[in-house]
């Protein structure tokens, strides 16, 4: 396994933001960004919908392997923003986006050194045309990323060595009465 590269935290929202854009290449934003996206945020700065914003929510340590070789959770969200546009609700452009995220996010590893299979996504709506004046639709598909920032070497292959032996004359205090069948020599 090669290292994972060293900005691999920093770049991994834009990483992801560029393989949604695509699957959904009428995305009018989609990239990275440092943290939550909220209704405040969405108030506060203007965005051109239908928009895809991938952030780092959490990190959490994991696993320690032999050597040791830490390991980390990430929890990543892909907000979604929609507008109403021609023949389709915000709400329904919201949904769309949200399911083709939801079949391309499991097990992806983003094809970088480090990074584990994505797991536990989930979709939920944040804000609906149902629940508030505002004009738009904001959505998160969360799911965790299991990733290592240093490589863990790959174990040597062990040799494998077959005997056989035959009854009465067995185990340790037998060993010479065994014949290799299979094996290194």
């Amino acid at each position: 396994m090669s290292d994972p590269r060293p900005d691999l935290l920093a770049a991994l929202p834009d990483l992801i933001a560029d393989r949604i854009k695509v699957s959904l290449p009428d995305l009018r934003t989609c990239k990275g960004q440092s943290g939550r996206f909220d209704v405040e945020a969405l108030k506060k700065f203007g965005l051109a919908a239908p928009a895809v914003l991938v952030a780092t929510t959490r990190i959490s340590q994991g696993q320690t392997y032999a050597g040791p070789h830490a390991t980390f959770t990430i929890e990543m969200a892909a907000f979604v923003v929609t507008k109403d546009g021609l023949g389709l609700s915000r709400d329904a452009a919201a949904a769309q986006i949200c399911q083709t995220l939801l079949a391309m996010l499991p097990d992806r590893t983003w094809s970088e050194p480090g990074v584990g299979p994505a797991e536990a996504v989930t979709a939920l709506p944040l804000i609906t045309a149902a629940q508030t004046g505002i004009a738009s639709s904001l959505w998160a598909v969360t799911w965790r990323q299991p990733i290592t920032f240093t490589a863990i070497p790959v174990s040597q292959p062990q040799p494998i060595e077959l005997y056989v032996g035959q009854h009465p004359n067995v185990g340790g205090a037998n060993a010479d009465d065994y014949t290799q069948i299979g094996g290194g020599q």
